[in-house]
């Protein structure tokens, strides 16, 4: 009998296991990403509505601002008040400064002016031009609106420190000397405080006017245009804010009443729990007090009242 030597090995292999565990892992992992997908979804949708929120925030905050400056325009001005809103309205174009920005500078400036004796026409004036002036200064030496603003107020103050910081040494003896090239022989001792405010006005416009028209000149550079850019966002918010305004007034109004009445509520039933357990906690403080010393008689001739 003859054998065959050859051997015969079975190269199949059973690879449903196999194939079952990596079909699991896939839909374990498919899962998991649609999971994470969903997660990301919410927290996309929880960060935009918090910025929704913020915004809303701002819009109203520069809404009120605005309805705020306004009533000081319409005070400080009076009848001049039409010099503000024609400068308002395209401050952002010639100065880079939002309506907000351009009435809180020349309200505030009027106000002072008032304040120093200047008449009306005169103060409404030299407002507007400082205003304008505070968007030169801003734009030629890169400062921000507020710096430039705390410059400004010099003309009414008369402190001095600010202004050096764009060169401008505004001292008594500088004064003097300028006041004689404009024909001013009155020493500043004798003048009145709108002389004074007057002479100042005069020589910071005339120290700055290198500055003038300088906003104009460069607005297409980049730092304008940024400057625009982000007035301008605060003039959108605003027009925004006015109509969030509008439309939660009324809602605001009636919290107002609500939380009222319960403050009222609250009162009440204050003044009730003191009347019914006031009496008790006396009377329990007296009960201590009698019983840590012994004085069980005290109790005996109380009740027998």
């Amino acid at each position: 009998m003859a054998f065959d030597s050859s051997l015969k090995f079975d190269t199949k292999v059973d690879t449903k296991g196999f194939s079952s565990g990596t079909k699991q892992i896939n839909n374990q992992v498919n899962n998991l990403t649609g999971a994470f997908k969903k997660f990301g979804a919410v927290i996309g949708t929880v960060f935009a509505v918090k910025g929704l929120v913020n915004m809303g925030k701002t819009a109203i905050s520069l809404a009120s601002d605005l309805e705020e400056v306004q009533n000081v325009v319409d005070t400080a001005f009076g009848d001049m008040a039409y010099k503000a809103e024609e400068f308002a309205k395209t401050s952002i174009e010639q100065f880079g400064m939002s309506k907000l920005a351009a009435k809180q500078f020349s309200s505030t400036y009027m106000a002072m002016g008032r304040g120093m004796g200047l008449v009306s026409e005169t103060a409404s004036d030299m407002a507007i031009e400082t205003t304008k002036r505070v968007g030169d200064v801003a734009s030629f030496y890169n400062k921000s609106f507020s710096e430039v603003d705390t410059m400004m107020k010099s003309i009414w103050t008369g402190e001095t420190e600010s202004l050096k910081q764009i060169g401008v040494v505004m001292t008594e003896t500088n004064l003097q000397a300028f006041a004689l090239t404009q024909g001013i022989t009155k020493q500043l001792s004798a003048m009145t405080q709108a002389e004074k405010t007057q002479l100042r006005y005069a020589f910071v416009m005339n120290q700055t006017k290198l500055a003038a028209g300088d906003f104009a000149k460069t607005s297409d550079s980049w730092a304008n245009q940024t400057r625009i850019l982000s007035e301008r966002w605060k003039e959108f918010f605003s027009i925004v804010g006015t109509g969030l305004i509008q439309v939660l007034t009324p809602v605001i109004k009636f919290l107002n009443v609500i939380v009222s009445k319960m403050i009222d509520f609250a009162n009440t039933f204050a003044a009730v729990s003191a009347q019914l357990f006031g009496k008790q906690t006396k009377l329990l403080g007296l009960v201590h007090t009698t019983s840590s010393t012994g004085g069980f008689d005290f109790l005996k001739n109380f009740a027998a009242e």
